[in-house]
């Protein structure tokens, strides 16, 4: 799994997106440790690392009582790795991986395969999640470490809060505020948890948030919040490894090994996908997936951390653009992925460093991206459009922020369809919000084209979008006249991602009782094909 090593004050980001962390319990007084001695154990836990074995156990905590626990036996050369479910005092194995030879060997129920590194599209759709929380992360720099204020240490253990960063303040009490508005305007929507979360949010700002350190080891052993909370248990070093904790011989392997960039690239498309969830469930939690439209075919994006939700491909089709939470920031980053190599690269410096940034698009010439921002001082449903230098990864904003989706580039590069969603009172999350479809130039100027839902371009004169009040899909022209009903309307379908070939869509079929189904479709035909029959919920389709 992931090998970077966050400090103590970038998880303290993460935690405001989990809450803060529960109060610390009676502990031995007296001077604060050393904490050039703390990372200096840090250090040497790291070197060890990568010249001895170990194993150790994450468990996170969950509401409801559930508990997912991972268990690891790390030597320099392989792992192996456990993930098991607690409800109700039963634990189930849900998932196993052995790493060995520059492969992952991963089993999850009955289905067993061997993929590229992080490749593996496990059905639980928050797997890496908990995979990344797993990993042991130790303190190796005395100097901004974040262990701002010591409560105190009780069986090696030392407890610190750290204070939020200044944007997560102005993050922390913009979600508040958001809370407030609710609360005025319809009440019963603040259930119980979402009230405790508004709790927690409050000690965040008012005490900090709250970390635990094994001093000997120099490790993180506890973060996250009450009812979301990780811990790092029973780490040991071993001096001898069971001969068949890696063994894989004898078993069927479905191989997924190949490069995937290999074959036809303009079959390749990506989309969200969480396995384990069926209709009638409440919403899950997707990761991202490359899906082979030719062959039914999918593994996953190779994110080297939590979920990722695709956004589109870069020049070339070899590699692609994907959001993710940090989890080590506790933003949601733009990051490049190779699909040849697996690399991962963050994209945007230093203004997409924090806040939120999704949904982006490829300009014509392969260049630049164009996707969205919410940094602190953004309204709640508002974005800032910007435009990020493949090349160099900078970025810069573009236009003034508003409640806005859906970019498609118009052709050369001149700029922008896009839809915007306006209301009389912006702050008022509650009111009516009327969507328009918009042009904007590469100056950020804007103006009205039509009223309509989920602009995409089609061949650069005209565009398809959902007609609301019809229930059904039009086309128009660029300065939205002549509106044309679209190949019957298609009604049960949504979320319209153009081939690169240009004479095909793959949209989300929706139909009663029944989960979204990825389809492909001819352009302007009301008939198409399932693009994949593995079941579960598949969102966000991007083949471009």
């Amino acid at each position: 799994m992931n090998r970077r090593r966050p400090t103590p004050a970038a998880w303290a980001c993460a935690c405001l997106l989990l809450a803060a962390a529960p109060p610390a319990p009676a502990q031995q007084a007296g001077p604060a440790p050393d904490v050039a001695a703390i990372a200096a154990a840090g250090r040497a836990t790291a070197a060890r690392m990568q010249k001895e074995a170990c194993i150790w156990k994450a468990t996170t905590y969950l509401q409801g009582g559930v508990e997912v626990l991972v268990e690891v036996l790390a030597t320099p050369a392989r792992r192996r790795t456990t993930l098991s479910m607690a409800a109700q005092g039963r634990r189930s194995e849900m998932i196993r991986i052995i790493e060995r030879d520059g492969v992952w060997y991963a089993a999850e129920g009955k289905k067993a395969g061997k993929y590229r590194p992080y490749e593996a599209p496990f059905e639980l759709g928050t797997a890496y999640h908990f995979l990344t929380l797993s990993q042991p992360h130790v303190i190796p720099d005395a100097e901004d470490v974040g262990l701002d204020v010591y409560e105190g240490t009780k069986d090696g253990i030392a407890t610190y809060r750290t204070p939020l960063a200044e944007h997560q303040k102005q993050q922390a009490r913009q979600m508040l505020a958001a809370f407030d508005q609710v609360e005025k305007q319809t009440p019963k929507a603040l259930t119980p948890e979402v009230r405790r979360t508004i709790d927690e949010i409050r000690a965040a700002l008012e005490r900090g948030v709250a970390v635990k350190v094994d001093l000997a080891a120099g490790m993180l052993v506890q973060f996250g919040a009450a009812d979301k909370r990780t811990e790092i248990r029973e780490f040991r070093w071993i001096d001898r490894e069971d001969p068949e904790a890696f063994r894989v011989e004898g078993k069927s392997w479905e191989d997924f090994t190949s490069d995937p960039t290999e074959g036809d690239r303009a079959e390749l498309a990506v989309l969200g996908h969480a396995g384990t969830w069926r209709p009638g469930m409440k919403g899950s939690d997707t990761d991202g997936r490359l899906l082979d439209l030719s062959t039914g075919r999918f593994r996953r994006i190779p994110f080297e951390g939590s979920t990722s939700i695709p956004g589109c491909f870069l020049k070339g089709r070899t590699r692609v653009a994907v959001s993710s939470v940090d989890p080590f920031e506790g933003t949601v980053g733009l990051y490049e992925i190779d699909l040849k190599s697996g690399a991962n690269r963050r994209l945007g410096g230093e203004l997409l460093a924090i806040g939120i940034t999704m949904q982006p698009a490829l300009s014509p010439d392969g260049e630049t991206l164009v996707a969205l921002h919410r940094g602190p001082t953004e309204r709640v449903l508002d974005q800032q459009a910007v435009l990020v230098d493949v090349a160099s990864g900078e970025s810069r904003p573009l236009g003034r922020a508003r409640d806005q989706a859906f970019f498609s580039w118009l052709p050369e590069g001149r700029g922008f369809v896009f839809l915007s969603r306006e209301s009389a009172d912006p702050d008022d999350l509650q009111s009516a919000r009327t969507p328009w479809i918009c042009r904007m130039d590469m100056e950020g100027k804007v103006e009205r084209i039509r009223q309509g839902n989920f602009p995409v371009l089609l061949d650069g004169r005209t565009i398809l979008f959902r007609d609301d009040a019809a229930k059904a899909w039009r086309t128009c022209g660029l300065d939205g006249g002549d509106p044309k009903p679209y190949a019957g309307g298609l009604p049960d379908y949504n979320f319209p991602s153009l081939g690169p070939d240009g004479k095909r869509l793959l949209m989300m079929r929706f139909r009663q009782g029944a989960a979204p189904e990825p389809t492909i479709l001819p352009l302007g035909s009301d008939a198409g094909k399932p693009a994949v029959s593995a079941p579960g919920l598949w969102a966000s389709p991007a083949w471009r």
